[in-house]
């Protein structure tokens, strides 16, 4: 009723004003015909129209100040501090800016109203509320924004904070409340949560809002059950890598979305990690991993960084006003300036850090799908020669490729759309065939082939490659059951197998068993990487298959991982040169690497296969430094099964 009166009182000041304002309006008029020379003005005057001008001319400057006052009071309520609409507004106005760092939310919740308005009326319910709004201001300085929430709620917005200075803000509070209940008939009680944004522990206003709100909901729960003592704020883990779930790291995305502003989100990947684990052990790893996250942390525009898991970071910053080229040049730069570091501070040779970015903003996708999007640019980006890539829509449309080659694989698999394909090996002196490499195509129903490089590599990393080569061997051994003789048939095998060797040794000796295979006619290829990545596994496979007289082939051979050291531990039977030894010519010191390796070879009676040959040079090269078999476009490219067995005629 108060507050009706008040308004009351206001419109007729208003009206009263408005009356002088229009009284004045027509003195000057009045004033506007008289000569206009201020001597002969005062001169024509009387003194009650001097009175009347100048109360005029009062009014006109008053009346600006009292519109002010009464749009102040319009954003205040029965406690004198801001309303909801005020806060809203200035909430706005904070999340416009750049960013929020350095800016904390104080919530508070008054205890007892309902009961003081239930026993004493909503009067002193006022009141009660007005003494705790009064002791709220106390705490206050230039960076503080104090508003009344609803109800018996109360927040602070305070700028240019730490989670220290609002503690000290509470503590505060605590001792002038305590201070007023020693003589209070009703004394005060409250519960209180905030939260900060800063460095690695960003929020945007709305999430800031949202969790000082938990955290108070928090308070007022431990405060029920007698746990005063514990503190209210929810402070960032002490550890290297603050714990971070997966829903929270959504929600904090998610919340950034609903802004006008343009973010850059990073996905890094320390490339190799996991030699660093089996080189120099786990404590040097995570010592790795903790100094690059300390080293993110340093870097003023990044506004938060997570470990996303394993050796994976996902960071993010704002390019609003800066832009992505800016942006990712800053990205790179960082990183490698990082991994520099690294590499002198740690003895794990070269550091290389793979970084992958997408650009979020609102109105666009999930939180979810800009992750994914930036985890896929990470992957492309160790192809890349300076490891960064950026998500574009031929990225999109590539992984949209990829979703429909996963979805379709399994009916084409049951409608056997793969194909076998035969490349012959021929004897580099005769010119003969005198094996075959099998390979797979995927012909689609329209007749068109889908090359293998399109779908083997996704393929492995979905784990649905097993399928495939069980189904390529079972065509293999059916297609020797058809055409028995001497000749050998090579069969790939996917590093995915040797997670569980004995699995595949029974599948292959069940499927040999059905179609009667003669097991000397059969070579597996392994490559030297899976054999590298998985020495124990790659050793029991090939000894199992040894005892039922299987040959194994090395595939690629000196494409970058092993050394002649580790040819003396090898149980191969036969060594298949990488490709990229030929692959454009060869170097009088190619050629005298060549030779060492074959001469090495020969003593330990590998036999030798090259792939890639183009060339007759090339070929008699290959021929006179002891090279058994000979594979490439020079004589047969991959062809069709029934052009390979008119060739056998």
């Amino acid at each position: 009723m108060k507050k009706q009166d008040n308004m009351a009182g206001y419109c007729y000041v208003l009206l009263l004003l408005l009356a002088l304002s229009f009284g004045g309006a027509l003195v000057l008029v009045y004033l506007s015909r008289l000569p206009q020379s201020p001597v002969a003005l005062i001169r024509h005057l009387q003194l009650g129209e001097l009175l009347v001008l100048a109360g005029a001319i009062a009014v006109q400057l008053n009346l600006v100040n009292f519109f002010k006052e009464v749009s102040a009071k319009a954003f205040t309520d029965v406690t004198g501090v801001r309303d909801k609409k005020a806060l809203e507004k200035h909430l706005l106005e904070l999340q416009e800016r750049s960013d929020t760092l350095n800016t904390g939310i104080m919530m508070f919740d008054l205890n007892g109203l309902k009961w003081v308005n239930d026993n004493y009326g909503h009067e002193k319910g006022d009141e009660f509320i007005q003494t705790f709004a009064s002791y709220l201001t106390r705490i206050l300085n230039s960076d503080s924004f104090l508003a009344r929430f609803g109800g018996d709620e109360f927040v602070i917005i305070q700028e240019h904070t730490t989670p220290q200075m609002l503690e000290s803000m509470e503590g505060h509070l605590r001792k002038l409340v305590e201070q007023y209940n020693l003589g209070a008939a009703l004394p005060l009680s409250y519960a209180v949560g905030w939260e900060v944004s800063y460095k690695n522990h960003y929020y945007l206003m709305e999430d800031l809002l949202r969790t000082a709100d938990q955290n108070m909901y928090i308070d007022k729960s431990r405060k029920k059950q007698g746990r005063s003592d514990e503190h209210t704020h929810l402070p960032a883990g002490r550890h290297s890598f603050p714990a971070i779930s997966e829903e929270t790291l959504i929600a904090k995305i998610e919340s950034m979305l609903h802004t006008r502003r343009s973010y850059l989100l990073v996905v890094n990947d320390i490339e190799n990690f996991h030699f660093i684990n089996d080189t120099f052990g786990y404590q040097m790893g995570n010592q790795v991993l903790d100094a690059f996250y300390q080293k993110m942390r340093e870097e003023k525009e990044i506004l938060f960084i997570c470990r996303y898991h394993s050796d994976i970071f996902l960071s993010v910053t704002d390019i609003t006003d800066i832009g992505e080229e800016t942006a990712l040049k800053t990205t790179q730069d960082r990183c490698r300036r990082i991994a520099e570091a690294l590499s002198c501070a740690y003895p794990i040779g070269n550091c290389v850090i793979d970084v992958g970015a997408c650009r979020m903003e609102a109105g666009g996708l999930s939180a979810e799908e800009y992750i994914s999007r930036a985890n896929l640019a990470c992957h492309s980006a160790k192809k890349n020669y300076g490891h960064l890539c950026y998500y574009t829509e031929e990225m999109a449309a590539a992984e949209q490729e990829h979703a429909h080659i996963i979805q379709s694989f399994p009916s084409a698999l049951r409608n056997q759309e793969f194909r076998l394909y035969f490349q012959p090996k021929v004897d580099g002196r005769t010119k003969k065939i005198v094996s075959a490499e099998v390979l797979v195509r995927w012909q689609l129903p329209d007749g068109s082939l889908r090359a293998p490089d399109s779908f083997i590599p996704l393929l492995e990393r979905t784990g649905e490659i097993v399928q495939l080569d069980y189904y390529m061997y079972e065509q293999s051994f059916a297609w020797m059951a058809a055409h028995p003789g001497p000749l050998p048939l090579s069969l790939n095998v996917s590093p995915v197998h040797f997670a569980h060797p004995r699995s595949f040794v029974k599948t292959v000796q069940e499927l040999m068993k059905r179609y009667r295979v003669d097991p000397s006619r059969v070579i597996f290829e392994i490559t030297e990487g899976c054999y590298i990545r998985n020495t124990e596994a790659v050793n029991e496979v090939i000894h199992e298959l040894h005892q039922q007289h299987i040959r194994i082939s090395m595939d690629d051979f000196g494409s970058g991982y092993s050394s002649l050291g580790s040819l003396k531990d090898i149980n191969f039977d036969e060594v298949k040169i990488d490709r990229r030894f030929v692959a454009d010519g060869l170097s009088e010191r190619g050629e005298i690497v060549l030779q060492e390796i074959f001469h090495v070879l020969k003593r330990l009676k590998k036999s030798i296969v090259c792939e890639g040959v183009e060339t007759a040079e090339v070929s008699d090269f290959l021929v006179q430094a002891g090279c058994d078999e000979i594979q490439g476009f020079l004589y047969y490219r991959p062809m069709p099964e029934q052009e390979f067995e008119t060739l056998l005629g």
